[in-house]
């Protein structure tokens, strides 16, 4: 699931209740060649990331909250105006699903949600702050559903939502503690091996 996803649509009557997937076994990849880390309107430091991850099982009911994979292994590459740190603090991270955009059975979107995420932001000639997206101030992701010859659905790319505010902490004389950031940019997912990740049915 999640980014390079492969979705091929088996609904007939009934609305479908479950998202089965298909070879979910495989450990997926999302890469940002740059996310940007908005804090604020002081700076917005943009780096290159990657979330390496896997999915629980098969089959979930389309239930908002509902934890479907983790990330276990984040890394931030070249940033410029700053730097960013993956923290280990609240590792692995959850993957929650939250919703689906688009009428059944053709969806366009599926929105997720990344609970844990814990990263050091250090805007150029800013203080330190630290970002911790929970239950209440999730990062939101949208995994973009394009639709292939032959019917089956894809997902090439997942975007981050940027009106999803997440209040920081620390800094030097409260600066931190007076902001808040939002993640932005849209990115890419696979395997491991660069093949997409799974096939998803709906049931």
């Amino acid at each position: 699931m999640l980014g390079a996803a492969l979705l091929c649509c088996a609904v007939a009557g009934a609305p479908a209740r479950q998202l089965q997937v298909v070879n979910y076994e495989f450990p997926f990849e999302m890469a940002w060649s740059s996310l940007e880390f908005v804090i604020g309107r002081v700076a917005t430091v943009r780096c290159a990331v990657t979330l390496d991850g896997f999915l629980e099982g098969a089959t979930f009911t389309k239930t908002g909250a509902l934890q479907i994979g983790r990330v276990v292994a984040p890394s931030v590459g070249t940033c410029t105006g700053g730097s960013v740190t993956a923290l280990t603090e609240g590792r692995p991270w959850a993957i929650d699903y939250s919703s689906f955009t688009g009428t059944l059975p053709v969806i366009t979107g599926v929105g997720l949600t990344l609970i844990g995420l814990s990263a050091s932001i250090t805007p150029r000639e800013q203080p330190e702050c630290l970002l911790v997206t929970e239950a209440r101030h999730p990062g939101r992701v949208t995994a973009n559903v394009t639709r292939e010859a032959g019917g089956s659905l894809t997902i090439p790319t997942s975007r981050m939502d940027e009106t999803a505010s997440i209040p920081l902490r620390g800094g030097f004389l409260e600066v931190c503690a007076m902001s808040e950031a939002t993640l932005k940019g849209t990115g890419t997912e696979q395997t491991e091996a660069g093949t997409p990740v799974a096939t998803i049915r709906l049931i």
